[in-house]
């Protein structure tokens, strides 16, 4: 196991006894068995490790498809790794400092929405309308705080009602832009 691996492992295992606001730079590295200085050679602080452990695990299921559906069948796959390592996700989401998981997940869904729009229709994310611009980002703000509810209800509906739901919620203008 790598070490970037090892400091995440061991930042999670620390989440299920205490809140991340709780746990600082010295606790994961002494987990880890290492330095604090190696520690932030491999990252900036820990909410870049939570977030790592996010782009290891969850991006790359957006990066594979262009179409709707296929949006709403990673879905399913985000929220049942999500449902399985659900004190994980509701420790992250919890904190909402600089470089949290919620401004980073933004900015990976946003470009990720953005590319695939590019895709489909050529247009730039730079050529963008200002309308397609705002739908963007009120889809991708309302979907993250409707995991965040999901998660702290205890999922209360299967990943795939819940895909569904934020499907049906995606703006006319991003859906017909990934048609």
């Amino acid at each position: 196991m790598n070490t970037k691996q090892t400091i995440a492992n061991s930042l999670i295992e620390l989440m299920f006894t205490k809140h991340l606001d709780k746990i600082y730079v010295i606790d994961i590295a002494n987990k880890a068995n290492i330095t604090r200085q190696t520690f932030y050679r491999h990252y900036k602080d820990k909410y870049d490790v939570i977030n790592w452990y996010y782009d290891q695990n969850i991006e790359s299921l957006f990066e594979c498809t262009n179409s709707v559906q296929g949006i709403r069948d990673n879905l399913i796959k985000k929220y049942d790794f999500y449902k399985e390592r659900m004190a994980f996700f509701r420790h992250a989401y919890r904190c909402n400092s600089q470089n949290s998981l919620t401004d980073h997940e933004y900015k990976r869904i946003y470009t990720s929405l953005s590319a695939k729009i590019q895709a489909k229709t050529g247009i730039r994310e730079s050529s963008q309308s200002q309308e397609l611009i705002y739908a963007l980002s009120f889809f991708i703000h309302g979907l993250l705080h409707l995991t965040i509810d999901w998660l702290y209800a205890s999922c209360p509906i299967s990943s795939e009602e819940f895909a569904d739901i934020i499907i049906d919620l995606m703006p006319i203008e991003v859906k017909n832009h990934l048609k």
